[in-house]
C-alpha cells in the first residue's frame, strides 16, 4: 500500500515538473488584462498549443449587445500571447494563443496627463513622463507580472515602455476612473 502511494506521489511530482517545464518553454508566464480594439472589424485567430488555428472570433455584431472581445494574458512568446479570450458581456471564453498585433491593447488611466512610462517593469527603473492625456488604445507588446509594455505614438515620435497595473484601463465600456 505504501509503495502504491509513493509511486502515485512520484508520478504526480513528475507531471508537475514536466508541466512547469513545458509552460516555461512555451512562453513567459504573466498576468495582464487587455482588450481587442473595439474599432477592429477583423477576426482574431485562436491557436492551440501546437499553434494550429482552431477558430476565429470577432466582436459581436449584435447592435443590442455592443459586445467586444477581452483577453487575459497568462503567458507569451516572441510573436503570440497565451490566455483566455471571450466576450465582455456574453462571457463565452476560450483558452488559446493569439498573435501579437496592434489591435490588442488597453487605455491609460492618467486622465490628467503625467503618465509615467517605465523602461523596465519596475518602479525603480528609468521613467518618461507623458504630459498629454492619451485617448487612443495603447497597443500592448508584452506583459510581466501585471505590467504591460505599450507603444505610444506622440508628435511623430514612438515611445515604448512599461505601464504599472494602476495606470491600465482594460474596460471597453468605461474610463476606469
Amino acid at each position: 500500500m505504501k509503495m502504491k502511494s509513493f509511486t502515485s506521489l512520484s508520478i504526480l511530482i513528475a507531471c508537475i515538473v514536466i508541466y512547469t517545464s513545458t509552460q516555461a518553454q512555451s512562453g513567459r508566464q504573466s498576468r495582464c488584462s487587455v482588450i481587442i480594439d473595439p474599432s477592429y472589424n477583423g477576426k482574431v485567430g485562436i491557436y492551440n498549443s501546437a499553434f494550429k488555428l482552431v477558430k476565429y472570433l470577432k466582436h459581436s455584431e449584435s447592435k443590442e449587445e455592443d459586445d467586444c472581445l477581452v483577453f487575459s494574458i497568462k503567458g507569451e512568446n516572441d510573436s503570440m500571447f497565451f490566455g483566455t479570450i471571450g466576450y465582455a458581456i456574453a462571457g463565452s471564453k476560450q483558452d488559446g494563443w493569439i498573435k501579437k498585433t496592434k489591435y490588442i491593447g488597453l487605455y491609460s488611466r492618467a486622465y490628467n496627463g503625467d503618465l509615467l512610462v517605465y523602461e523596465l517593469p519596475d518602479i525603480k527603473s528609468k521613467k518618461t513622463v507623458i504630459k498629454e492625456y492619451l485617448v487612443d488604445l495603447l497597443p500592448v507588446i508584452s506583459c510581466r507580472n501585471g505590467w504591460v509594455k505599450v507603444i505610444i505614438k506622440l508628435d511623430n515620435k514612438t515611445i515604448s515602455g512599461w505601464l504599472p497595473p494602476e495606470m491600465q484601463c482594460d474596460n471597453p465600456f468605461t474610463t476606469c476612473n
